[in-house]
């Protein structure tokens, strides 16, 4: 235990058996929980014993947060890999009972003007100086007191392979295969199968239908007896309804294996390496939910063919296409359709003719009731960017297609006179979008976003205050 800290090693006669808060406890030890939405979540304990595992047997099925990660962490991150972990909140709990030790109370007061528990700017600083002095200390405690227990209380061969899948199932996955050399070898042979039945949460890489919880239970009961029996994978797959061609994906893409309804795919077009293998399922997954199953089979054919800088500007690419590709299907602007979509066409032809039916629906955005109010601030050139306003639906619908971005969703915003787009190039070419917005008299700036709504540029970042200056 670190004197003076709640948080600590878990111990009982046989020794460490995790970490949780020093609450009291015995060899009957049970995680604290607290009821909340409806369920029980476990928010204060961590165990890694493999005997300790069968007090808490049916926790993991209600985690609401992201569960262990199983291993040293970087804390204090509002948004950081590991925010939702186990570790982390333990690291909170720490943090905390020192900022109240320091006196400075948790939580803050929420009073107007107060930060950092002061309105004193001086007082500010130092506050500020004591909390980040603070979270660092905290971060050194928990992952000495991680350390400590991976070493003395976890099963090491469930915990190598729990490591291999994505945070949010680690701990499910060490917590069957450290109870159960059966579960261990299935996590390790067929990820996705192991996912299905052991991480009650993998909501994506579910095969078999759970709208009715009961027989999904049953399932679930009938394939776990089946892997401790020593059946054959074949068997348990086909009591989950998993194809034996997903005993192909690693275990950091298992859960996006719903994605391929075709086990063909699989065998003849995912890539092999693991990041490849995540792109792909993942493009192949959204291309199914946004226009189903035959813009699914194509974006399996194609996806590693299409040149995109990244992973964001491909499913910005796919996007677009699949609202041609809905169109098809007879969905809004199906009247611009002039050659349907099919499977099996090639990248090129379905490039060229979702681009064209894009420009087809642009170019039927006519007319008064297609005309924007006056622009809040004129066209401008500023340090080599052209500024101009969008003043039409149809120049606003070209900016979405073109810059693969939503704005084209804005016309009814835009059309009241509450928002107004501005379009940012350089030499021509589309560079950003910026988006005012109108908060009572004064028109501020919304969003500044480049291609695919990535952050704009930093020169852009930089000149918006000079892009978006008042006409005189």
């Amino acid at each position: 235990m670190i004197e003076g800290n709640r948080v600590e090693l878990l111990r009982d006669r046989r020794g460490i058996f995790g970490i949780g808060i020093s609450d009291g406890y015995d060899d009957g030890y049970e995680i604290e929980a607290f009821a909340g939405a409806g369920v029980t979540r476990t928010i204060d304990g961590l165990i890694l014993r493999p005997d300790m595992l069968l007090n808490v047997s049916k926790q993991w099925e209600y985690r609401l947060h992201g569960g262990a990660v199983l291993q040293k962490i970087t804390g204090g991150f509002r948004h950081g890999m590991f925010s939702h972990s186990t570790e982390e909140r333990l690291r909170q709990v720490i943090h905390h009972e020192a900022l109240i030790r320091a006196g400075l109370p948790w939580p803050p007061p929420g009073e107007e003007g107060v930060t950092y528990w002061s309105r004193d700017k001086k007082q500010q600083d130092r506050n500020r100086q004591i909390y980040h002095g603070l979270r660092q200390r905290s971060l050194h405690i928990i992952n000495k007191l991680i350390d400590i227990a991976l070493q003395e209380a976890a099963d090491p061969d469930a915990l190598k392979i729990a490591r291999r899948f994505r945070f949010r199932h680690r701990e499910h996955i060490y917590c069957a295969g450290a109870k159960s050399r059966r579960a261990l070898q299935l996590a390790e042979a067929f990820p996705v199968l192991a996912l299905a039945i052991y991480c009650y949460d993998a909501s994506h890489a579910y095969l078999w239908n759970r709208s009715n919880s009961r027989v999904w239970e049953a399932k679930v009961q009938e394939a776990t007896d089946l892997v401790e029996r020593g059946a054959r994978l074949r068997d348990v797959a086909a009591v989950m309804k998993i194809p034996m061609a997903l005993k192909r994906v690693k275990p950091g893409a298992a859960y996006l294996a719903a994605a391929c309804h075709n086990p063909e795919w699989i065998i003849s077009l995912m890539p092999d390496s693991l990041p490849r293998m995540s792109i792909w399922l993942r493009a192949v997954y959204r291309a199914h939910v946004r226009a189903g199953s035959d813009f699914a089979e194509w974006t399996a054919r194609h996806a590693s063919q299409i040149s995109c800088g990244s992973e964001n500007e491909l499913h910005f690419f796919l996007f677009d296409i699949a609202d041609w590709v809905r169109a098809s299907h007879g969905n809004d602007g199906h009247q611009f359709i002039v050659r349907p979509f099919k499977p099996t066409m090639s990248l090129r032809t379905v490039t060229r003719l979702s681009a064209e039916w894009h420009e087809a629906v642009a170019s039927n955005l006519t007319g008064p009731q297609h005309t924007f109010p006056a622009p809040w601030f004129p066209a401008d050139t500023i340090n080599g960017l052209e500024i101009i306003p969008i003043d039409n639906s149809a120049d606003l619908y070209r900016e979405g297609a073109l810059m693969h971005h939503c704005i084209g969703t804005y016309d009814d915003e835009v059309r009241a006179g509450r928002y107004y787009v501005y379009s940012i190039r350089r030499d021509g070419e589309r560079v950003a979008t910026a988006g005012l917005v109108l908060r009572g008299t004064r028109a501020e700036l919304d969003q500044l976003r480049g291609p695919c709504n990535a952050p704009a540029a930093k020169q852009i970042n930089n000149s918006r205050a000079l892009v978006l200056r008042p006409c005189a």
